[in-house]
């Protein structure tokens, strides 16, 4: 009997998880228009470090790649620090994934900017603008190697050296992120 009611729910459950994949849109680099990013978050969105995006049925709405070095996500950084909403935040995490950049848009048009850190030296490249406010990820399931335990103490220090002024400053927090 359980089984009769088990196979039809199964069979549901599939059906309508198939046109919510075709629902959504993978980009590579070519440019991509939506009325919910405009100027610098338009100039973010098309970078020419972006290889690869995802605009979908469910929240985050839209998440982007971006790979590069040094200058690359400089610019992208500096375009972020311009978007007109509340104050940006910038998120650094040791967690390993996909791309250097991830960029996620949520609804409304609002940016979210990730960088992943995958050794000490990258973080020597990095100019942070003024106007953001930087953060760091926890990793989830995060290694117990040391060399990960030195990563994880270079982005604590490159937080503490990107603080805002002693008025603006903010008491930061450690978000958790999964991917």
């Amino acid at each position: 009997m359980k089984l009769r009611v088990w196979i039809p729910l199964a069979m549901l459950s599939l059906a309508a998880a198939l046109p919510a994949k075709a629902l959504l849109t993978t980009s590579g680099r070519e440019p991509i228009h939506s009325s919910a990013w405009k100027g610098p978050a338009e100039k973010v969105i098309n970078h020419p470090a972006r290889y690869r995006g995802t605009i979908g049925p469910i929240a985050p709405i839209a998440e982007f790649f971006y790979t590069g070095r040094g200058e690359e996500l400089n610019q992208l950084l500096e375009l972020y620090e311009k978007i007109p909403e509340r104050q940006s935040t910038l998120y650094l995490t040791t967690d390993p994934g996909e791309g250097n950049v991830l960029v996620r848009s949520s609804i409304k048009g609002e940016l979210t900017v990730t960088l992943r850190v995958s050794n000490a030296s990258e973080l020597k490249r990095w100019r942070i603008p003024k106007g953001l406010r930087v953060e760091r990820l926890d990793v989830l399931g995060g290694s117990s190697a040391s060399k990960q335990g030195e990563l994880e103490q270079a982005v604590r220090e490159f937080i503490g050296r990107h603080s805002a002024a002693p008025d603006d400053r903010h008491e930061s927090r450690s978000k958790r992120f999964s991917q």
